[in-house]
Parts: C-alpha cells; structure tokens; sequence
C-alpha cells in the first residue's frame, strides 16, 4: 500500500527551488518514476567494443572492419603495384632497345674486320636502275 502511495506521489511534477541568483525561464520538474526504476546496467561482463572506432568498413563489429579493410587494402595494392610491375617488365614492342643493341653488335663486327661502320656502296651498284642522261635533261641530280 505504501509502494502504491509513493508511486502515485512520484507521478506529480513538483518545481525545483534553485539557490542560484539567476532567472531560468523554463519551468523545471523532478524525474519522471519512470526513470527512477529503469534498470541498472549490468558492470559484471564489460563490453566488447566498448572503444572500438569503426575503420568505417563493417559497423557490426571490429572484426569483420579489420578484416574488410585489409582485404580492400591489399586489392588497392595489389592494382597499384602490379600495373607498375606490369609497366617496367612490358616487352620491347617498339624494338627500340633490340634495334640500338643490334647496332653495336654490328658496329663491332665490322670494326673487328677492319671494315668502315658504314660501306660507301651500301647498296650494291650493278643492282641501282638510273635513267638515261636524254631523260634527266638539264635536271640538277644532289648526291
């Protein structure tokens, strides 16, 4: 009977008398009952993720975030670093290193018999067609 009258009283919206020299405009009451029996939080078992920041991958937990992060990170990676092993390990598909290399093989070759780098006749004369000198006429020929 007694819980029963204390409860009813706990219904009313009593007015806090405030000791302070300034003025509160708003009307201020005592806690609902309702909040004076909610229930107490257990401390026994401490939480999990109590302090856990999000790496903003899974909010479900730590784990599955970790886990999703790595796992992105690595395929970022992995991207990244493989087009730029891709670039540097690409095949010569101008031959632009072959053709220089060739031409100190053969730069050597020719030096090593004695020979000019590069032969007067490089095509062999017998083998040039050139026109009749009634067909050049009076045309200039720059050799």
């Amino acid at each position: 009977m007694i819980s029963k009258i204390i409860k009813k009283n706990f219904g009313l919206s009593y007015r806090v008398i405030s000791t302070t020299g300034r003025k509160k405009e708003s009307h201020e009451s005592c806690p609902s009952p309702e909040s004076v029996y909610k229930k107490i939080p257990d401390f026994s078992k401490p939480l999990e993720n109590k302090n856990w920041v999000s790496y903003g991958f899974n909010e479900e937990g730590p784990h599955l975030d970790k886990v999703e992060m790595h796992i992105t990170f690595f395929f970022f990676s992995f991207i990244f670093f493989g087009f730029i092993f891709m670039y540097v390990y690409y095949p010569d598909f101008k031959m632009e290193n072959w053709s220089q290399r060739e031409a100190y093989i053969r730069l050597h070759e020719r030096e090593q018999l004695g020979l000019e780098p590069i032969d007067f006749n490089y095509v062999d004369p017998s083998k040039i067609v050139l026109p009749p000198d009634e067909e050049l006429q009076d045309e200039d020929i720059i050799i």
